[in-house]
């Protein structure tokens, strides 16, 4: 058997498949906080729980292939820490990955830069040894430009602007008074500020889209500059050494919102114009299954 297993902010999505019959015998989402224990991958109790959500479809856990790409491992102190949680209740052959670097063998790139852009927003590459290139994914409250608790974020900074230079709110600053139900632009701040979490903030985003579809020039330059953001990092990762042939994107954000689509595609070729850009379509725990058959393929049939 082989178990994919994507872990986003939000949801973590599970797919189980019989190597031998080619066969998807799981596919399933669920919401990452209804397994984790005290809001962490690296506790004990949360590494139970991940494999008791897949356990059942297997066998024989000792010959099965487990690849796992995981928001929150970052570096590699905490793809360690996480694998040796796994390990602890996981016997067959394990792989742990930041769940960027699924995307490229889930698009069939062996050599591209992932640019995710959802809950958190990260870059990774890798170089010619092998090593991970890695910018961002710093955290929803202090960078992850593109996100969508960045772009609420960076939407209530340039409402506060307007504000401060004495102009008149724009349907930006109008309707996120609305989503937030207050009734003026120092309320918007406390309001905002008061509900500081990742889920909070990221739940504004479509309000950024809808105002910028409505004509807020405000909302246009945030999104402009998120996606900028996202190139500038996609630049670094290439001028630390990372080899690709391809930017391939995904996240929530970037796969359902055009406008950020298509910035990220104009400033990423302004900046790496040999690299084709891809939104990813298909889900990337796929990447985790093709990951998957490699491990299998290199533990089981030596």
């Amino acid at each position: 058997m082989i178990v994919g297993i994507d872990i986003g902010g939000t949801k973590t999505h599970v797919r189980v498949v019989d190597e031998a019959e080619e066969t998807i015998i799981a596919d399933f989402v669920v919401a990452t906080l209804s397994w984790q224990y005290d809001h962490t991958l690296i506790h004990p109790l949360s590494a139970v729980a991940l494999i008791a959500l897949f356990e059942s479809y297997l066998s024989d856990q000792s010959a099965t292939s487990l690849v796992v790409g995981a928001h929150g491992c970052d570096s590699p102190q905490q793809i360690s820490d996480f694998t040796d949680v796994l390990r602890e209740v996981f016997s067959g052959s394990l792989a742990v990955y930041n769940d960027a670097e699924l995307l490229g063998p889930a698009a069939g790139e062996s050599q591209a830069i992932a640019l995710i852009a959802g809950t958190g927003s990260i870059a990774i590459g890798r170089d010619e040894f092998g090593g991970v290139v890695s910018v961002g994914g710093h955290g929803w409250m202090l960078s992850d430009p593109g996100s969508a608790p960045a772009l609420a974020r960076e939407s209530v900074v340039a409402i506060l602007r307007r504000f401060d230079r004495g102009e008149k709110t724009d349907v930006l600053g109008e309707l996120f008074q609305a989503q937030l139900g207050v009734t003026s632009i120092p309320a918007l701040s406390y309001e905002f500020t008061r509900r500081a979490t990742m889920q909070s903030w990221a739940s504004l985003a479509p309000v950024v889209f809808e105002a910028a579809d409505a004509g807020s020039h405000d909302a246009v330059d945030v999104i402009d500059r998120g996606a900028a953001e996202l190139a500038a990092a996609v630049q670094t990762v290439l001028d630390r050494g990372a080899v690709a042939t391809a930017v391939i994107a995904a996240g929530g954000v970037v796969t359902n919102q055009p406008m950020l689509e298509h910035s990220i595609r104009r400033h990423v070729q302004a900046v790496a114009p040999s690299l084709s850009v891809e939104v990813l379509r298909t889900a990337p725990v796929a990447g985790a299954i093709t990951l998957g058959r490699l491990l299998h393929s290199q533990s089981f049939t030596r």
